[in-house]
């Protein structure tokens, strides 16, 4: 008898995908010696629709698992194209081989089905083994479109995707990618089936850690976060309380440790979250859509109130739970549920409840669980709850596809001594009892009223923003820092702070800020030639020009670099007693030492210091008129000065240069009578002595 089943999808579709594709399903083709042979379709409600290709990427595993071994036949093969049916009369069991393929059954089909990246996957499969492809390359079989009409979905809405035999369970994840009439391309991801359908149980949400692919009966035992999060339960609240046959019910997430905190709940497309029941929910017309807005002061006025049906993260009516909310304003879960109805919340934009994390601590576990919310029916209620919570260090993790249907027959607690005491339950399997320092109603002590126990209190670090934000931490302490600019936190900046400057020796790439240690080596001198304003390190390297000759008039003690400005006083000419020859100033000291006699033969117009060397021809005699004492031979040109007539009174014998001072006797009518005043000579002198005597008696004269 042929067997069907369809896979659920599990994963997420776009609307496009969902008008194409519907699933995987398999049919029971034979009971063998070697097992149950079935064979695996992919299926798609248009008849055009042509599938090209199944998959596996890293994000997009393909499984092929199987609980025992596939039956592999010694003349199979891994693809169905090469297995040729006319040898089934000599091989039967060849015909129940294990294979993979798009279409063809056999080598009869029409498509030519190719590989990338299944070698090593089809080897094992080969040996009988399942396999998983999750790595970065991938893999696939596929062919070409347009190429095979064995590949098309056809009027049953079917393509054959490969055929098992085996004695145990067949689990399979496959990714499909196929064409529509138009070729256009479309893809569908994490598609599974399980197959035969035999009780499997174990944690058959794929969300959870514990996620069991090849189970098909969910036990409870799912777990999130690590192990952190153990699923949902509920508490009978109250029987009849409005005696109209509804009861009160509670509903909670359990956790394996009370360091967690639920930040909140949500619902997408994707990932819903549901409340749904066979019978209204009560609402009561004063209530609200969460616990905490709910004052139990009103309940003494309105007894109904306190059985009203809500949503809450930690908090019931009285706290302060500083609930918030955001959901797409589309979203009619809430109109609906305060009408009795069913609360849905499965939009793409979505809706969450949520709380500021470690704000107030409401959403800590208190004796492994949180509150949700509470709900009044008469009948049965489905909840699907997803989460999201972060542990101790932070770390934040998800719990999604959370399910609970309650009641559970006869499950409860019936002892008077548990918080969770139900008469009407049938055993103590479930009781709830209350966790040192704290009774059923919460803690025996808490002074601040924090709703954390004095025992229990933990100092630290409760602002959120802080780098040191403790989530454990249930009293501030005053010792919240915040990150500096380098990521430390209460860091000063210096872990990432040094030398910014790319021109220093000590240049750090790494560093964000310049602690001022940049070490620039150059020449620190202003006055150098090559001083360098940005060094702030000598190296030794200054070149300071000027005169370096210490015997210099201008030497200059630090100079490096003779410039040739050296100036060096003294006597430059090569003449001179005296002569410098590193001299270049000339400064008048210079001895020429010669005759400096300008009368003198060997007269020196150079020589400024006579050194008795002059040889001059002249007149030698001391009472000469020219005589020169400097005269070394006698020319005979000496000059006498005098009376040089003879007849003069004064006549000098040697004298020859008569200088007039003849002196005769005067006049008495001898040779010059009219030489009247005895000069020797007739002049105006004379003539005027005439003149006065002119006319007067000679014996008056």
């Amino acid at each position: 008898m042929k067997h069907l089943f369809t896979a659920a999808l599990t994963a997420l579709m776009s609307s496009m995908a969902l008008a194409n594709f519907v699933g995987m399903e398999y049919e029971t083709v034979a009971e063998t010696a070697n097992g149950t042979t079935y064979r695996v379709y992919a299926t798609f409600d248009n008849p055009t629709d042509e599938l090209v290709a199944v998959y596996a990427l890293e994000t997009a595993p393909m499984v092929v698992g199987v609980s025992t071994s596939f039956y592999q036949d010694a003349v199979g093969a891994v693809l169905a194209q090469t297995i040729n049916p006319a040898f089934f009369g000599a091989f039967p069991s060849l015909q129940y081989d294990s294979w993979f393929t798009i279409g063809s059954e056999d080598s009869n089909g029409t498509s030519d089905v190719q590989q990338v990246g299944m070698d090593e996957y089809f080897a094992t499969f080969e040996n009988g083994g399942g396999f998983t492809v999750d790595t970065f390359i991938g893999g696939s079989w596929f062919l070409l479109p347009n190429q095979s009409a064995d590949a098309e979905a056809g009027a049953d809405g079917r393509v054959l995707i490969g055929q098992f035999t085996t004695d145990g369970v067949v689990n399979l994840t496959m990714n499909f990618q196929w064409d529509d009439e138009a070729t256009n391309t479309y893809q569908e991801e994490g598609v599974s089936i399980v197959f035969p359908e035999v009780p499997v149980p174990g944690c058959t949400n794929p969300n959870a850690d514990n996620y069991n692919a090849l189970a098909n009966e969910d036990d409870g035992s799912c777990t999130f976060g690590g192990g952190l999060s153990t699923g949902l339960s509920y508490d009978v609240v109250s029987a009849d309380p409005l005696g109209t046959g509804e009861t009160t019910y509670r509903i909670y997430a359990n956790f394996s440790s009370n360091d967690v905190e639920v930040t909140a709940m949500y619902g997408t497309d994707t990932e819903p979250w549901i409340l749904d029941g066979d019978a209204p929910f009560y609402q009561d017309a004063l209530g609200s859509d969460f616990g905490g807005s709910i004052n139990p002061l009103f309940f003494a006025s309105f007894p109904s109130l306190e059985y009203d049906t809500w949503w809450t993260i930690g908090a019931q009516p009285g706290d302060a739970d500083g609930l918030n909310n955001a959901f797409d304003p589309a979203l009619t879960s809430f109109a609906d549920w305060n009408n009795g109805g069913d609360f849905v919340a499965n939009t793409f934009i979505g809706g969450s409840i949520f709380i500021v994390p470690g704000a107030n601590g409401q959403g800590n576990p208190i004796n492994g669980r949180v509150l949700l919310g509470q709900v009044t029916t008469s009948g049965t209620t489905n909840a699907t709850i997803n989460l999201q919570f972060r542990d101790a260090n932070q770390d934040s993790f998800y719990a999604s596809g959370m399910t609970l249907t309650f009641p559970i027959a006869g499950a409860g607690c019936n002892d008077p001594l548990a918080c969770n005491y139900d008469e009407t339950a049938e055993g103590d399997a479930d009781c709830v009892f209350p966790a040192e320092f704290y009774d059923c109603d919460g803690c025996i002590n808490d002074t601040d009223g924090d709703g954390v126990c004095d025992e229990l209190e933990v100092f630290g670090c409760t602002d959120n923003m802080a780098c040191n934000f403790n989530i454990n931490a249930t009293e501030e302490d005053g010792s919240c820092q915040s990150l500096d600019a380098c990521g430390v936190c209460g860091g000063d900046n210096s872990s990432c702070s040094g030398c910014t400057n790319p021109a220093a020796d000590n240049y750090d790439e790494t560093a964000l800020f310049d602690d001022g240690s940049c070490i620039i080596s150059g020449c620190t001198n202003p006055a150098a030639d090559n001083y360098d304003p940005a060094a702030n390190n000598d190296d030794g390297s200054c070149i300071i020009s000027g005169c370096t000759n210490p015997a210099a008039d201008n030497y200059d003690p630090a100079a490096t670099n003779d410039d040739g400005s050296c100036i060096i006083s003294g006597c430059t000419n090569p003449i001179a007693d005296n002569y410098d020859p590193a001299a270049n100033n000339d400064d008048g000291s210079c001895i020429i030492s010669g005759c400096t006699n300008p009368n003198a033969e060997n007269y020196n117009p150079e020589a400024n210091n006579d050194d008795g060397s002059c040889v001059a021809t002249g007149c030698t005699y001391p009472g000469a008129d020219n005589y020169d004492a400097v005269n070394t031979a006698e020319d005979g040109s000496c000059i006498f000065s005098g009376c040089t007539d003879a007849t003069a009174e004064n006549y000098v014998p040697y004298a020859n240069n008569d200088d007039g001072s003849c002196v005769f006797e005067p006049c008495s009518g001898g040779a010059c009578p009219f030489d009247s005043n005895g000069d020797g000579e007739i002049g105006s002198a004379d003539l005027l002595d005439f003149l006065v005597a002119f006319g007067q008696a000679c014996e008056d004269l």
